[in-house]
């Protein structure tokens, strides 16, 4: 990729996506900080039914929390439920890298019939849904966890907010096949 002087070009990802060089970087702290190699540690709360990760805002934070659920999901054998709860925590997670920049908290809980996730940021906004062309190639999020959880919503707290969804596994497993 050639450059002008005076010009910073966008990267091309191994997804065939472009991200400009800044994109997800600011603000959060540089990937080459000390941040930067710090693994996140996931917290298994004593009655193994929730788990937690602290992620710093950054561009590896929604790879982080996609490899949080897969962890989690496995160890409670409901790893069938990784696409669809991956593919929502990405999204409310990319929404405080882009739009918060604090550091965030992904919390999953396994409850009789559905599995929980949360994500936490220090901001008291809520997400705003937005209209979007069909051209635009962001700003779906809060529709995708919408239109693919059983039920979602947001609590907000002295501490920021919460945006939580559900996935009804006897519901999902049902659609999947067929029983």
């Amino acid at each position: 990729m050639r450059s002008t002087p005076g010009t910073t070009e966008a990267t091309r990802n191994l997804d065939g996506t472009r991200t400009h060089p800044n994109a997800g970087t600011s603000p959060g702290p540089p990937l080459d900080g000390p941040s930067a190699s710090r693994e996140p540690v996931t917290v298994v709360e004593p009655d193994g039914q929730t788990s937690s990760v602290e992620l710093e805002s950054n561009i590896l934070a929604p790879r982080d929390a996609r490899r949080f659920l897969r962890e989690t999901l496995g160890t409670w054998k409901l790893d069938g439920f990784g696409d669809v709860t991956e593919l929502l925590t990405d999204e409310l997670v990319s929404n405080v890298v882009r739009h918060v920049g604090s550091p965030i908290q992904v919390r999953a809980t396994r409850r009789p019939s559905s599995i929980r996730i949360e994500v936490h940021d220090a901001s008291s906004e809520p997400p705003v849904r937005r209209a979007q062309s069909l051209t635009a190639d962001n700003g779906r999020g809060i529709q995708l966890v919408e239109s693919l959880s059983t039920a979602w919503g947001v609590d907000v707290d002295d501490d920021g907010k919460t945006v939580w969804f559900e996935i009804d596994c006897d519901e999902a497993t049902e659609e999947v096949h067929g029983d």
